[in-house]
């Protein structure tokens, strides 16, 4: 289940894993990345220094090869006017070919006079026919300077770039010619780009001082080449001093690293694509994500592991503790652990063992007491039941006895006093039928009274007795004093109540709650009333003396008289109440005719 003591372990260690793996793994990809951009930076800023160091040596090589070239006899001997420059000519036309089959950098090298006619050519299908006096390279080269194009020019016999390097030929210190060489641009790709542009991590491009794109990369170019153009087209060359001043620049994309060859001023631009840079960092990181979901499968393997050791002990001591809560405390849990979870599995099975044998002995003694109980509950009820008995006997003596006696008034106290046991005698047999022999139900007992009282003393009469009460209970104590009192009070109506009305007497009896701890009982009887100004408390009567004694010394309650409409008795007792249904009793008794 989700809130057990595995998954509270175990859910946040996983989680622990994860995030501490998922950090990890970016911050090794984002120092991989950093550490990259720094190392292709360094790179593309050697290459660009490098490159244009190459090109500078090769061409100051060729501008040495050219110069050299053109200090051989037989250049000199072509420029001269005698029979030998006729020959010299051909003899060079013929070394010349050969040298640009041998070097594949030449497209033509051409032998020019002070006059400014080719003399002698390498090529002479690639050489323009016309006279080059006014160029620029022929102008400078005659006064003696060695000449390199920092421009790149477009080959009039192939259409291709080309460069431009002129030698003057000196004899005896003296120009009498000029040696040009015309070097295939292309060239240069292969020589110094190719081998670059073939990593395709960098792109490299030259440009001449005017912008000119001089090589690019073979491939086509992608839409992140910001220099992206064909041969022959141009840029703006702010844009590339720009570049030459702060060296590197960083674009949304790329990385660009600029170099200038300061002899023909040319500028090296080399271009890396971020996504091409970052392709192995992307691999790496992978690979680390590999790496850690292998990790975090075997973490979360072996702590599942952990975890079930850990919970299959747990569970089984959960496990016995539910049997044993459900009454089963002969199970035994029986861990063989010896850590500390045996240790509660093994006090688990101890205290298991001694409630058990408690239990038991509960048990056994709660049988013996329950056994005791049964005894003495039949010894109680068989008491009550011969106490009854012993007062039916008493009262049948009294009876045999009061009709031997012919004077009416002790007729009449013989009844009296039989009436009086009874009540006793009723409490006796109400506890015989009560369920906890302690306690018996006040309504039911008045009850009982109040009609034995109308049979044993209504003769031609009818007297109708009406009781409402709660269901009460009172115990033995409190019954029979109660029981003597409220047959005191009925017999006192039934005497002398009804003596001009006896068609119509009714007496009505109400038990109800009075206060807190107190219970109210009210007898009332529609007869003549009694005489007017009487106190109980001080009344003469054999009767009134009961009722005074038994209220205010056995049961400490109170007793008030009243006439109207007849005669009521109200009594206050402090009893305490325990009502089990708010609705009252009632309970209707009709007696005549004896």
């Amino acid at each position: 289940m989700l809130c057990s003591l595995r998954n509270k372990f175990l859910l946040p260690t996983i989680f622990l894993i994860i995030v501490g793996m998922s950090a990890l793994s970016i911050i090794s990809y984002l120092t991989a990345k950093d550490s990259l951009k720094v190392l292709v930076v360094q790179d593309i800023q050697h290459i660009a220094e490098i490159t244009a160091g190459n090109i500078s040596s090769w061409i100051d090589d060729r501008e040495i090869e050219i110069n050299n070239l053109g200090k051989q006899r037989p250049f000199r001997q072509a420029l001269l006017h005698s029979f030998m420059a006729e020959t010299a000519r051909e003899f060079l036309k013929y070394q010349l070919g050969k040298k640009i089959k041998r070097n594949q950098y030449y497209e033509n090298v051409c032998l020019i006079d002070l006059a400014g006619d080719a003399v002698a050519v390498a090529d002479s299908q690639a050489i323009e026919k016309s006279n080059v006096s006014d160029r620029a390279y022929f102008q400078r080269v005659k006064k003696g300077e060695l000449y390199v194009g920092k421009r790149v020019v477009t080959s009039s016999a192939t259409g291709n770039p080309v460069l431009l390097i002129a030698s003057p030929v000196m004899d005896n210190e003296k120009i009498v010619g000029i040696l040009l060489g015309v070097i295939k641009v292309e060239f240069l790709e292969c020589l110094f780009f190719d081998p670059i542009n073939l990593r395709k991590s960098e792109l490299v491009y030259v440009f001449d001082a005017d912008g000119l794109l001089i090589g690019q990369p073979p491939v086509s170019p992608s839409t992140l080449d910001i220099f992206a153009a064909s041969p022959g087209c141009s840029v703006d060359t702010t844009r590339l001093n720009e570049g030459l001043a702060k060296g590197v620049v960083f674009g949304d994309k790329t990385i660009t690293a600029f170099s200038k060859i300061e002899k023909v001023g040319w500028t090296v631009v080399v271009i890396a694509e971020n996504d091409k840079i970052l392709e192995p960092v992307k691999g790496l990181a992978r690979l680390s994500l590999l790496v850690a979901f292998i990790v975090v499968c075997s973490v979360v393997v072996a702590i599942i592991l952990v975890a079930n050791t850990v919970s299959r002990p747990i569970n089984d001591v959960v496990s016995g503790l539910k049997k044993m809560g459900e009454g089963s405390l002969d199970h035994r849990l029986n861990l063989s652990s010896n850590d500390e979870i045996g240790a509660i599995g093994q006090a688990v099975d101890l205290m298991a063992m001694k409630l058990e044998k408690s239990i038991k002995k509960i048990n056994d003694q709660r049988s013996l007491l329950h056994k005791s109980n049964e005894e003495k509950e039949v010894l109680l009820r068989e008491l009550y039941h011969r106490t009854k008995n012993n007062m039916l006997v008493i009262i049948s003596l009294l009876k045999l006895q009061s009709e031997e006696v012919q004077d009416e008034t002790l007729q009449s106290i013989f009844r009296e006093t039989e009436n009086r046991i009874r009540v006793m005698s009723l409490v006796h047999e109400k506890l015989c039928q009560s369920q906890n022999l302690s306690e018996i139900d006040i309504g039911n007992y008045l009850t009982d009274v109040a009609t034995s009282l109308v049979e044993s003393m209504t003769i031609d009469g009818c007297v109708d007795v009406t009781i409402q009460s709660i269901p009460k209970l009172i115990d033995i104590d409190h019954a029979i004093p109660l029981g003597i009192v409220v047959n005191e009070i009925i017999t006192n109506s039934i005497k002398y109540a009804f003596i001009d009305k006896p068609e119509s007497a009714v007496i009505c009896i109400t038990i109800q709650p009075f206060a807190p701890g107190k219970l109210e009982i009210v007898i009332a009887d529609n007869g003549v009333g009694m005489p007017a100004g009487i106190d109980i408390n001080s009344a003469s009567s054999f009767g009134m003396q009961i009722i005074s004694n038994l209220v205010n010394h056995q049961l400490g309650g109170t007793c008030e008289i009243f006439n109207d409409d007849g005669t009521t008795v109200r009594l206050v007792l402090p009893l305490s109440t325990k009502v089990v249904s708010p609705a009252l009793v009632a309970t209707g008794i009709e007696r005549g005719n004896g």
